[in-house]
């Protein structure tokens, strides 16, 4: 907990979220081990800071859509960590660790509405807020890069979006949404059956089947590429193998 410029504090939690808050009441109970039980005021108040390291502290918003790198660790001891769970960055380089809790998204392009999945979703761009924070709006024009490889950009429908980060559910306006990214795919039971049921036919002795089941592994695009490193850390066939590789080198 650190002060925050504008008033009330910057939260940084275990999980990676960063966030403004307003602390609650007029001090702070604290429990030491030389003085015992202590209340301080919120005042007189600069930092609350613990030893255990943050994780995902390579998660940096920086002001702008389209920034995530590893800028917000420089400088701070802490280490970059590979990121796997859904994040979320906001207005004022606000991080909130979580994944939407709707059955789905909806997009209007050219006067259609288009119901996306949550689970297909690599990156969630919120094109206005990109353009500054006096165009912000709850139904911004967004750019969603799915999975599969393919890309929709339209208005999105829901002003608010609901993501369950730590086991609450919150609900944010979408014109405080500047990105929501997914690193891995959520595989469906149905998706993870097929691409195993066209893995083992990559070793079929028909040569003309382990080239097609290549190819519709490849179609089935970046949602196949975790099932498809776990068959590759699991076999022994020479001919397999080479062919995980590849796929594995080429999708998104």
């Amino acid at each position: 907990v650190t002060p925050a410029e504008g008033g009330g504090c910057t939260v940084r939690l275990a999980d990676g979220s960063r966030f403004h808050a307003m602390l609650a009441g007029d001090d702070l109970q604290v429990d030491t081990p030389l003085l015992g039980a202590r209340r301080i005021r919120l005042d007189q108040l600069i930092g609350v800071s613990t030893p255990r390291p943050v994780a995902l502290e390579s998660i940096s918003n920086a002001g702008s859509a389209g920034s995530a790198g590893a800028g917000a660790g420089a400088g701070d001891g802490s280490e970059d960590k590979e990121i796997s769970t859904p994040y979320v960055l906001l207005a004022g380089g606000q991080v909130l660790m979580g994944a939407i809790e709707l059955p789905e998204l909806h997009v209007r392009l050219a006067g259609n509405r288009l119901a996306v999945m949550p689970s297909q979703v690599r990156v969630l761009i919120n094109k206005d807020a990109a353009e500054g924070p006096e165009v912000r709006s709850d139904e911004p024009a967004v750019r969603l890069e799915l999975w599969g490889g393919d890309t929709v950009e339209g208005v999105i429908d829901e002003p608010v979006l609901p993501f369950r980060a730590g086991g609450t559910l919150l609900a944010v306006p979408m014109s405080e949404i500047d990105e929501i990214h997914v690193p891995t795919p959520v595989i469906a039971a149905a998706t993870r059956t097929k691409v195993n049921d066209l893995v083992a036919k990559l070793g079929d002795a028909d040569w003309a089947k382990r080239e097609a089941a290549t190819k519709a592994l490849q179609e089935l695009g970046g949602v196949a590429k975790q099932p498809l490193a776990e068959a590759l850390a699991a076999t022994s066939d020479p001919e397999v193998k080479m062919r995980l590789e590849k796929l594995i080198e080429v999708l998104p």
